[in-house]
């Protein structure tokens, strides 16, 4: 009896105490409803209502070792201030954080989180629950995952980012070391607010229904227009293309407007049509030439016949 009340009375007092692991054993919450640890950090923890626990770090706290919340408190853990871990961090249910937040070591969330300050992931982050950014957030040399986050504000990735689930970005997001979207038919979609995946006809990688700035674009091709240029290519002549115009108000091995407004224009394939075109317009000035020339000789020649 006399070492339980010691044990208490050196919980509770007011001189430094060194914060380690082993202080987070469920025994001593038990036991004390409150404790509280003053050597410029400030830990509370206190039963609910419904019997459980939370947590509640006021101050700047530093843990040493492994933490796992999850064992001891059913509720939440909430950070009200800046917390620095050294160590490795499980989270199994519901985390806010309002204030700064630095990771050294590996940080895994298994449930929702909320990060309204600054964040700094500088190892390995797993996040499989949904996770909402609305300060700013930098991770920098590790592996960070998520199966679902929201960002509306700026966003550094430095490291290997791997985004399995729905992600929004509504800030600034710098990707350091590239971006790529390769998930079987996932996509990476830009769109305008008002739209939403199931308008979008489109089973391509990427969507976007604003503008795109750019200065180059490079597109990769299996082949090019100059098959025009062959021996064996069939040109059409003038007159047919003539009446197939007349008859369908549009060039031939060319798509309708209707087509291109309801299917829409592959960039690829119009640029090696226009191509295709501009050669056939090539070979027909070439032939129209030669008709020219021929003229002018039969006009020249009839001239020196008549003198």
């Amino acid at each position: 009896m006399k070492k339980i009340i010691f044990i208490g009375l050196l919980l509770l007092s007011t001189s430094n105490f060194k914060l380690n692991a082993q202080d987070f054993k469920e025994p001593i919450l038990n036991f004390f409803r409150e404790k509280v640890i003053s050597n410029g950090n400030a830990i509370v923890y206190k039963a609910d209502t419904n019997g459980g626990f939370f947590d509640r770090v006021e101050g700047h706290s530093f843990v040493i070792g492994r933490t796992q919340y999850a064992a001891f408190l059913p509720e939440f853990t909430w950070f009200r201030n800046k917390m620095k871990l050294a160590g490795s961090l499980e989270v199994k249910n519901n985390a806010k954080f309002y204030s700064s937040l630095s990771v050294v070591g590996g940080l895994t969330v298994l449930s929702a989180s909320n990060f309204s300050g600054k964040a700094n992931f500088s190892d390995e982050a797993n996040f499989t629950g949904n996770t909402n950014f609305t300060g700013n957030a930098n991770f920098d040399n590790g592996t960070v995952a998520f199966k679902g986050a929201d960002f509306s504000n700026l966003v550094s990735f430095k490291g290997t980012t791997n985004l399995s689930g729905t992600t929004n970005l509504s800030g600034t997001t710098n990707f350091s070391k590239g971006f790529s979207a390769k998930e079987g038919t996932k996509k990476l979609l830009v769109v305008d607010k008002n739209k939403v995946e199931s308008q979008l006809p489109f089973s391509s990688y990427s969507v976007t229904t604003g503008d795109i700035i750019a200065n180059k674009v490079t597109l990769r091709v299996g082949s090019f227009a100059d098959y025009v240029f062959a021996n064996d290519y069939d040109l059409m002549p003038l007159q047919e293309v003539a009446s197939f115009i007349k008859k369908y108000q549009h060039l031939p091995n060319m798509k309708s407007e209707k087509e291109v407004v309801k299917e829409g224009m592959d960039l690829k394939e119009l640029t090696l049509k226009l191509v295709e075109k501009v050669e056939e317009l090539t070979l027909y000035t070439i032939e129209q030439q030669k008709l020219i020339d021929d003229l002018e000789t039969k006009i020249g020649t009839n001239k020196s016949n008549t003198k």
